[in-house]
């Protein structure tokens, strides 16, 4: 390794062994300086007031559709902005007799500093001024107005939402009313029994409408087997009983069917009468020889047997009749007992509402008023100002300061020097020949 690859650190401490006077003389007027203008400098004074927002003792929660937060690092954590926020600061210049020094926000601001303790368990309000006794009155004044706006569940709270109780207790009141009105023409029962009966109605009509294709599906099948025979033929027992049943099956559709009593099929326009007796109760069908009594031969037998299919298709035409004429009426009612419904769900909604909102804020303010007898929980000023301390620098900082900063620049000076004198030194290259 030769010389050139490191550089020897004892030279430059001779250099600056040389130059200590210079150095020595830098450093003393640095501290000459510094001290010089901290005597000069015009005193501040600061005072500071210290507020702590304790967590309460019980987290009262009546009701937790209203809920209350309990989470005292977050309020803590805002506290520095609402310290300083537009509102207060307008407060503080109101309130202060006689007026501070500083006329509008911008400049009182500029002589406040909010901050948390290290520990985040208080916030400390400092003030500054040059003015000792204004610098303890602002922060105290500052403290008093922040614990009264921002102390928790206070009384104006509880009397805002006790109004609201209030105008909620009146509004329900008016909703049960409603209610009671509403019950006296509610007519949601009578249109469901008269849906129910049209209902029946129309599946009696369906019903019946079945059984009479059905049993015109009969009568047609025994008329194509009597056709079939010769006409003045004696019919069998078999065909005799067949017409027989269906005679009477057709009488047992018409005493079952609604409306018998009323309307006798002899009594419709081209019914033909097939000898039925009025309904009574109970019905009874007696069988004798007079019920056939031309049925001695098969076209005879043919005969009744057209009788009674034309009173079956009569009977279906009117079972027909009635089934359309149930259906708009059954539309009707369903849209009637709809609308009656809708307005019977509208006021018991309303009503539950009023009395759900009703009760959360009844729970709410008692829940407020026991936690105002919390003394666990409450924003208080513990310690205020009674004396402002001096804010500027003392006069050995400010010549410890400015000491060092003269002794840098005596050592920058005494480099800079030795750096010239050492290039003067060097003789100027030779010109080549």
């Amino acid at each position: 390794m030769t010389s050139e690859d490191y550089f020897d650190l004892r030279a430059y401490a001779g250099l600056l062994a040389g130059s200590w006077r210079l150095i020595l003389s830098t450093t003393v007027l640095g501290a000459l300086l510094a001290t010089g203008l901290s005597i000069r400098q015009p005193a501040l004074f600061e005072a500071t007031a210290v507020i702590v927002a304790s967590r309460p003792l019980y987290a009262w929660q009546f009701d937790p559709r209203i809920g209350t937060s309990t989470d005292i690092k977050t309020v803590y954590a805002a506290y520095p902005e609402l310290a300083v926020s537009d509102g207060l600061l307008r407060d503080l210049i109101d309130q202060l007799q006689p007026p501070s020094q500083a006329r509008s926000i911008t400049e009182l601001r500029k002589m406040l500093r909010a901050r948390l303790s290290t520990d985040q368990s208080s916030l400390q309000l400092t003030a500054r001024s040059r003015d000792a006794k204004e610098a303890v009155r602002i922060a105290n004044l500052w403290a008093e107005l922040f614990v009264a706006r921002f102390s928790p569940a206070g009384s104006d709270q509880i009397e805002q939402l006790a109004r609201e109780r209030d105008e909620a207790k009146a509004r329900l009141a008016e909703a049960e009313q409603t209610q009671i009105d509403l019950a006296g023409r509610n007519a949601t029962p009578v249109l469901e029994a008269k849906l129910s009966s049209a209902r029946q109605d129309l599946a009696d009509c369906l019903t019946e409408r079945r059984a009479l294709e059905r049993l015109q599906a009969s009568a047609d099948e025994l008329h194509t087997r009597l056709v079939s025979q010769p006409a003045n033929t004696e019919p069998g027992m078999e065909d005799r009983w067949a017409l027989l049943m269906l005679l009477a099956e057709s009488y047992r559709l018409y005493v079952s069917s609604p409306g018998a009593a009323q309307v006798q099929p002899s009594g419709e326009p081209g019914l033909p009468d097939i000898g039925y007796p009025q309904p009574t109760s109970p019905v009874q069908l007696e069988v004798s020889g007079e019920l056939l009594p031309a049925a001695k031969t098969t076209s005879s037998l043919i005969a009744s047997l057209d009788r009674l299919q034309e009173t079956i298709r009569a009977r279906m035409r009117l079972v027909d009749s009635r089934s359309e004429a149930l259906e708009p009426q059954i539309l009707v009612l369903q849209r009637e007992l709809e609308e009656a419904r809708t307005q019977v769900e509208n006021v018991e909604r309303a009503r539950s509402l009023a009395e759900s909102t009703y009760t959360a804020l009844a729970q709410k303010v008692e829940e407020l008023r026991v936690a105002e007898h919390d003394a666990g929980e409450q924003v208080r000023l513990t310690r205020q100002a009674a004396e402002a301390k001096r804010a500027g620098l003392a006069a050995a900082p400010s010549a410890a300061v400015g000491g060092a900063f003269g002794f840098l620049v005596g050592l920058f000076a005494a480099l800079t020097v030795a750096w010239w004198r050492a290039g003067a030194a060097v003789p100027p290259a030779s010109a080549p020949a």
